[in-house]
Parts: structure tokens; C-alpha cells; sequence
């Protein structure tokens, strides 16, 4: 634990290349934060378990729905 990485939420930001608002949501949805006094901090394992935790991986659809998709639209 003593190696382990804590970054402000600049840091953050900067790494996730997002903004603050963006931020705020990820804490809301569950993103864990150190807070002393008015200094919060992030540890790096938790940032990056929290992004893996809310990956979504898209399913490729067969050729044959996405053209009954495309027809439909028209």
C-alpha cells in the first residue's frame, strides 16, 4: 500500500481526458476517492478498476441483420 499511486483530480482528469462534470458523475457512480479535509485524491487501482468495471464491449452483428436494419430506415 505504501507504493501505491494517489492522483488529484486534475490527474485524473488529465488521464481519463475528461472533464470535471465528467468526473463528479464517475464519483457518483462509484468511483472511490480519499477525501482529508478539502484535498480528494483517487488511487490509480481504483481508477483503473472502475474503467474496466464500466467497459462495454459492442457485439458485431451478422451481415444479414444489419442490412434488415438499413432496409428499415429507408
Amino acid at each position: 500500500m505504501a507504493d501505491e499511486k494517489y492522483m488529484t483530480s486534475a490527474e485524473v482528469m488529465d488521464y481519463l481526458r475528461v472533464r470535471k462534470n465528467t468526473l463528479l458523475k464517475f464519483r457518483r457512480l462509484g468511483l472511490p476517492f480519499v477525501k482529508i479535509a478539502r484535498k480528494v485524491v483517487y488511487r490509480r487501482s481504483d481508477v483503473d478498476a472502475f474503467m474496466e468495471a464500466h467497459l462495454v464491449t459492442p457485439i458485431r452483428l451478422p451481415a444479414a441483420v444489419r442490412k434488415q436494419k438499413t432496409k428499415r430506415r429507408r
